[in-house]
């Protein structure tokens, strides 16, 4: 079956996603909402498995690679067979033209990880070569019931410096604002990307970001301003399933003493507790000090590329563009056998 989810909308999943399926999720979302934009996301079934799949166009011409989130539905349990989680997503895609290139976010632990290349027959005997790439990020903060029970996870220094960030914020007249993700404040959102820290943002990057999340039932930006109004930190994501999946933080690097991202975090997560939300997701993993309290979440990347030379030369040119993608890891794993 497919039918066309409303352009780039996520819905949600039919039964509580555990929280292996949250953080593939978010790890989806990612990849979907980054530039350029794909057009879509397009809901399929195959048996008991669910796909959102999405396609890129690069200067008008499709990519070689469909990214798509599978799911399992809950009359299937037991161990995750990558084997079978293949041939459904490949089921569901069936009709696709150019089906060259699958790359599939996958949740749990498959039984086997080997890191040998498989073969993975598709519809009407197509084979493909699969290789799989496990991903296990510690990305994920579980947040209590109230700020300060979530303050008491931390550690003594950590919860030391974010209560000394919120009185400096307070005497520095820094505000904080919280409110639906829109186009509004685009200009002044890559205004402050150019500035970013570590890395800038290109503008086209966050006004993808942004597009998508507009089209998010439940998106956020989470501002830190100065108090002459300035942006000085932006922190944007959605809510889904209960839980908080964060697209990008930018912060301004020109105030390295404000500890922008941790402060701007702080009040973000205490919001989030106070709405009721459970999980604060960061795909790919967090980082500084609020690293010490992510949570492991196991998922990985399942690439699949069809056995043909039309698909293998695809394949060789990401690669050579993409030197760190998971298709340019496939192609070297494969290489070697």
């Amino acid at each position: 079956m497919h039918a066309p989810v409303n352009r780039l909308c996520a819905p949600p999943a039919e039964m509580l996603r555990d929280a292996d399926q949250r953080a593939s999720f978010g790890q989806y979302c990612l990849n979907a909402a980054s530039y350029p934009l794909p057009a879509q996301i397009d809901q399929r079934r195959s048996g008991d498995y669910r796909i959102y799949a999405t396609r890129r166009r690069f200067y008008g011409v499709p990519s070689p690679v469909t990214s798509a989130l599978i799911e399992r539905g809950n009359r299937t349990s037991g161990p995750l067979d990558l084997v079978a989680t293949a041939a459904a997503a490949l089921d569901a895609l069936e009709g696709d033209p150019g089906l060259d290139i699958v790359k599939l976010f996958v949740a749990g632990v498959p039984t086997e990880r080997s890191s040998s290349i498989q073969m993975v027959s598709g519809p009407a005997g197509t084979l493909y070569y699969a290789a799989f790439f496990p991903c296990d990020a510690a990305e994920v903060i579980e947040l209590p019931h109230s700020y300060e029970e979530f303050l008491a996870t931390l550690g003594r220094h950590t919860r030391r410096d974010m209560r000394k960030l919120r009185r400096r914020n307070e005497t520095k007249g820094y505000v904080f604002d919280f409110s639906a993700a829109t186009a509004a404040g685009l200009k002044e959102r890559q205004a402050l990307g150019r500035f970013g820290h570590p890395e800038p943002y290109a503008p086209r990057h966050i006004d993808a970001y942004d597009t998508f999340l507009a089209a998010q039932k439940d998106s956020f930006h989470a501002n830190l301003r100065s108090a002459g109004g300035d942006l000085l930190s932006c922190c944007a994501g959605f809510v889904s399933d209960g839980a908080a999946v964060v697209l990008y933080q930018l912060n301004h690097r020109n105030y390295p003493k404000a500890w922008l991202s941790l402060s701007n975090r702080s009040y973000t997560i205490e919001r989030l507790i106070r709405d009721g939300v459970r999980e604060f997701i960061l795909p790919g993993g967090g980082s500084g000090l609020l690293a010490n309290v992510c949570r492991m979440r196991q998922s990985g990347e399942l690439v699949l590329i069809r056995r043909s030379p039309a698909a293998f030369i695809k394949a060789l040119a990401i690669s050579v563009l993409r030197s760190d993608s998971s298709v340019s890891l496939a192609i070297r794993r494969l290489l070697r056998t």
